[in-house]
């Protein structure tokens, strides 16, 4: 059981899991996090006065600028009411009404939300479940429910993880014992790639590799694949119809991907030095090639973080960056950066502040950051749940959006 618990930590830790910036002085890390819970403070403010007793909106109106659509699109998230059951919750585009759409007696583990219509793919008690976008019309898709059990065969092959909708919603990826594609229309569920699992003499189950989804492409014609060994990992594309899984460059590939917009391409960021390197790197989707864009350490031997990149229409990458002359001794605070494509050119500091950031979530325009920081004053725990707030790729204040919670994204 502890050699089953360590590689479940590892697969957590794989899904999260001479390049110095222009000349400027950042701001110390302390400064962002007290900008963090002076907005928070002031949300939750607003938000005591003007939220009903027993109501399921947070009410947030007080605390918001008036406008009619902060945000791209409607923002999705987990939260828990009550500290412990995590539901799904939604904040509609003007960053006011948030709304609670699920109610899952045991709590929702995953979910994803459609591209097509917003309908939400939710994972409960090791079953997932199609709500409609209000939470109403609940539908068994796949039921693992009577296999729960704390076995390693379990982990391995039953427990079910990861969902994925492909961009025209017809598709839902998930992982158990490997790569399934559930068709919508059709109702059916083919098991398309098998984890690749040892049996010891001792009857020991030993995985060679543990196959879960991350992401679709964005034209719909491949799957970003988390691929999970004993003691290491990696990234792979899965394209539907082809006999070959591609892995993505050599070693262990981690932590951080997002697609280019044209879908030829992966971002890899890794604000992370240890067990795995920092930096950033890109690969080709078609032959698995990899080009560093930043390396961990640069020619005068300082040490390059990177995170959560995003590739703009025009090939600019934006993306959480920073770096240091010496080995941090913990998580390393970051700058929001702009570059050319190359990761290095033209680099420039977007804002002042430094973020500690859980989770990012860019508009695909990359105006604006939506991320989950810590709670300020508080240790980190798991999940790593904290104040969403939305970043301006600007010199425009920084809002709180008046909620906390982690998993965050997109509605259509």
């Amino acid at each position: 059981m502890a050699k089953q618990k360590s590689l479940l930590i590892l697969i957590t830790l794989i899904l999260l899991a001479g390049c110095n910036l222009p000349a400027a002085e950042p701001v110390p890390q302390q400064d962002a996090q007290a900008l963090v819970a002076t907005s928070v403070a002031a949300t939750q403010a607003a938000l005591d006065k003007s939220a009903s007793p027993g109501s399921d909106q947070p009410g947030a109106e007080a605390a918001q600028p008036e406008t009619a659509h902060l945000l791209p699109h409607a923002l999705y998230y987990l939260n828990s009411a009550d500290g412990e059951i995590y539901q799904v919750w939604l904040l509609d585009r003007d960053g006011l009404s948030s709304t609670r759409i699920t109610k899952e007696p045991a709590g929702v583990d995953e979910y994803a939300v459609s591209p097509a219509d917003g309908s939400v793919a939710i994972l409960t008690q090791n079953q997932i479940f199609l709500i409609s976008p209000d939470g109403t019309q609940r539908q068994l898709l796949v039921d693992g429910s009577q296999t729960i059990a704390e076995t390693d065969e379990y982990f391995y092959t039953q427990k079910i993880s990861g969902l994925s909708w492909s961009p025209d919603g017809s598709t839902l990826a998930y992982g158990r014992n490997g790569l399934h594609f559930y068709q919508l229309a059709a109702q059916t569920d083919e098991h398309v790639l098998t984890n690749e699992i040892e049996t010891r003499a001792s009857g020991m189950l030993f995985p060679q590799a543990l196959y879960s989804p991350i992401e679709w492409s964005p034209d719909g014609s491949q799957l970003l694949v988390n691929v999970s060994y004993y003691e290491a990992g990696t990234l792979g594309i899965f394209t539907p119809g082809s006999p070959e899984f591609l892995k993505l460059g050599e070693g262990i590939v981690c932590c951080q991907p997002a697609w280019a917009p044209d879908s030829r391409s992966i971002l890899v960021a890794s604000p992370f030095l240890g067990y795995v390197e920092s930096g950033l790197w890109q690969f080709d989707t078609a032959t698995g090639a990899q080009t560093e864009l930043i390396p961990t350490t640069s020619a005068d031997e300082t040490l390059n973080f990177a995170g959560w990149p995003l590739m703009l229409q025009n090939g600019d990458l934006r993306y959480f960056y920073t770096n240091t002359p010496s080995f941090p001794s913990g998580d390393v605070p970051l700058l929001m950066v702009n570059s050319a494509s190359d990761g290095v050119s033209g680099r420039s500091i977007l804002r002042p502040e430094n973020w500690l950031n859980y989770e990012v979530l860019w508009a695909a325009d990359g105006s604006m950051a939506i991320a989950v920081q810590p709670i300020p004053g508080e240790a980190a725990g798991w999940p790593r749940t904290g104040p969403i707030v939305l970043i301006p790729a600007s010199k425009d204040p920084v809002i709180s959006l008046g909620i906390n919670g982690y998993q965050i994204q997109w509605g259509p």
